[in-house]
């Protein structure tokens, strides 16, 4: 018998989050391997490039970066839209969710008072304009879901995202940023009520 797959990642929903969550819906056995801060720099020399998450398939080989990761396992559970136009709206709320996300994770080197500005004036500006887009394109399915009938892995990242925004994780961002985009909350709180999503945190609330 193969053995299952393996997820590393560190200690935290971060970037793989969605992923776990992904493995959960589908009922997909994986060892979630969760690296603590002490353990990195040794774990760091065993990876492709030095970064995580990697799965490890059962075959033994690796499989980098989490967008990667996150489609191939969310493939296989079923949550990855057959129809084309619906699986390209899937990759457009990833290219919104990287137009929010990407600025504020890209300013965490900044200095504290440069970090604050940028981070506040990008939720103001256009982080505010694609949360808006995100927003609106959800509120124009009837489901409620992000795109289509039912949960894909868009849903689980946009939920995955709400997480670390509540971890508060990210200085000078609003735990509740969400709370101003009612259709986005809406969505997030479906996905907290798949029972695979209320299982895996319920088995996982102390990690």
């Amino acid at each position: 018998m193969s053995k299952p797959f393996k997820l590393i990642y560190f200690n935290f929903p971060g970037r793989a989050e969605a992923i776990r969550l992904a493995f959960a819906y589908g009922g997909i056995p994986f060892e979630d391997v969760r690296v603590e801060r002490a353990e990195w720099p040794t774990v760091k020399a065993t990876v492709p490039g030095g970064r995580v998450p990697v799965l490890i398939l059962p075959d033994g080989t690796p499989l980098s970066q989490s967008g990667a990761i996150l489609r191939f396992i969310g493939q296989k559970a079923g949550l990855i839209p057959t129809d084309p136009l619906l699986a390209a709206r899937v990759e457009e709320v990833f290219g919104i969710l990287e137009d929010i996300a990407g600025p504020i994770g890209g300013s965490s080197s900044f200095p504290e008072e440069q970090k604050k500005a940028f981070r506040e004036k990008h939720l103001a500006g256009n982080g505010d304009v694609s949360l808006k887009q995100l927003d609106s394109l959800i509120a124009g399915n009837p489901a409620g879901w992000t795109v289509g009938p039912s949960p894909t892995i868009a849903d689980l990242s946009v939920y995955a995202f709400g997480l670390s925004l509540q971890s508060g994780i990210f200085d000078y961002v609003p735990k509740d940023l969400f709370a101003s985009y009612p259709h986005i909350a809406a969505a997030i709180q479906k996905v907290a009520e798949l029972a695979p999503v209320q299982a895996w945190n319920a088995a996982h609330k102390k990690q």
